[in-house]
Parts: C-alpha cells; sequence; structure tokens
C-alpha cells in the first residue's frame, strides 16, 4: 500500500507508455515545509509508511537506490494522520543478486548510503537493501551534509526530546551495512508504539510489538 501503482502498460512502435497511480498530495518534502506543526506522531507515520516499503521491496530483493523526500509522494491532499505515503521514481532501482549491476554508484548526494557513494567503479561490487534503510534514515534526520563519510551528528538539541527516535536513527544510519538494521527489524523498534494523547510513545512489550509485522 505504501509503493505507487503500476496500473496499465501501453506499447507503440517507438514508445512503452505506463499508467500510473494518480497521487495528488503533492512531494513529502513541499507538506513539510508547508506544515510547521507537525508532531512526533507525524514522523512516526510518515517513517513507517517508508520503512514498511522498504520492508516489501526487501521480500522481492529489490533497492530503490533514490531514497529522498522528492521521491515520497502523499495519495491525497490530506493532514498526515489521514493520508498514506507512496514511494515513487524506481528508475535506479535494481535486484540487488543479479550478476551485475547497471550502475554501481547512483542516488542522491545528502541521502546515498556509504557503501554505495563509494562503491569502486572498475569492480563488480555488490550491496543488499540495507542500503535504503540509511536512506529512510537520512530522510528522518533531514541532514543534507557529510553523507559520504557517514559523519553525522547525533548531538543536535532536536533529537535530545526524544530517545526512541535517535536510537531508531543511529541503528538505520550506521556506516557499516553488517551492523545496520533492517527495515523488518526498524519496524519492531518502539519508536512505531502507539502514542499517548500528549504524541508520547506508550513503550510496549518486545513480543507485542514484533506481533505487529507478523501479518504483514
Amino acid at each position: 500500500p505504501y509503493i505507487m501503482s503500476l496500473e496499465e502498460i501501453h506499447e507503440s512502435k517507438n514508445s512503452i507508455y505506463l499508467v500510473l497511480e494518480l497521487l495528488e498530495g503533492g512531494e513529502l518534502l513541499n507538506y513539510i515545509s508547508s506544515n510547521s506543526g507537525l508532531t512526533i506522531r507525524d514522523y512516526s507515520k510518515v517513517m513507517k509508511c517508508i520503512i514498511e516499503a522498504l520492508a516489501y521491496m526487501a521480500e522481492k530483493k529489490i533497492m530503490h537506490r533514490d531514497l529522498k523526500p522528492d521521491n515520497m509522494i502523499l495519495k491525497q491532499k490530506n493532514k498526515l494522520e489521514f493520508c498514506v505515503l507512496k514511494l515513487v521514481d524506481f528508475g535506479l532501482a535494481t535486484v540487488y543478486d543479479i550478476p551485475e549491476y547497471l550502475f554501481k554508484r547512483c542516488g542522491t548526494p545528502g541521502f546515498v548510503a556509504p557503501e554505495v557513494i563509494n562503491a569502486p567503479s572498475n569492480e563488480n561490487i555488490h550491496y543488499n537493501p540495507k542500503c535504503d534503510v540509511f536512506s529512510a534514515g537520512a530522510i528522518f534526520y533531514v541532514l543534507l551534509q557529510k553523507n559520504k563519510a557517514c559523519k553525522i551528528d547525533f548531538k543536535h538539541p532536536k533529537l535530545k526530546k526524544n530517545k526512541l527516535a535517535l536510537d531508531l536513527l543511529m541503528k538505520m544510519l550506521e556506516n557499516e551495512p553488517d551492523k545496520r538494521i533492517s527495515a523488518k527489524e526498524a519496524l519492531n523498534h518502539k519508536f512505531f508504539a502507539d502514542f499517548d494523547d500528549n504524541g508520547m510513545p506508550i513503550e510496549h512489550d518486545s513480543a507485542i510489538i514484533s506481533n505487529k509485522f507478523s501479518e504483514y
């Protein structure tokens, strides 16, 4: 439900036309820029949409490789709590276990994972869908600097307000892919627990939270 649907394909002599799902809510970045009163509950909904899409793609062995706010579109022109966020633009996507990638280094500076941007162009290198988890973490943090070296300041004052958000960020923005959290693991994080009337996360037993993914 969080990935743009391909409705039809029409082929002519010279072209292939893809009929895509109509999305009218605009880009995530524009929405965030024009709404100053967003809460931690709103950001939790955004990230859950993104990570659920990535978990589904990982099961299909697909990497997006260009995850950024521009490629997140709202289904309708509504508040986030009533709206679905869709992942779009699979122009750089690939199945991760094919013999060789057509493009080894790709993506958008500021969001691309270290193992992708540092991939040697003269070697047949492979990586996995956790590269998209890093990009999702960059979206979460909305920090566009020093991404290549993975030097991210976790001591920013805004991060101290929510320890669960900070903990998830650190796990998503882990420099080494082997140590980085997967999308499926991220969905079990306590940051995605229910929220109380004040917008604060309600902590649940980890077993209860993990059951939320069992039907996915």
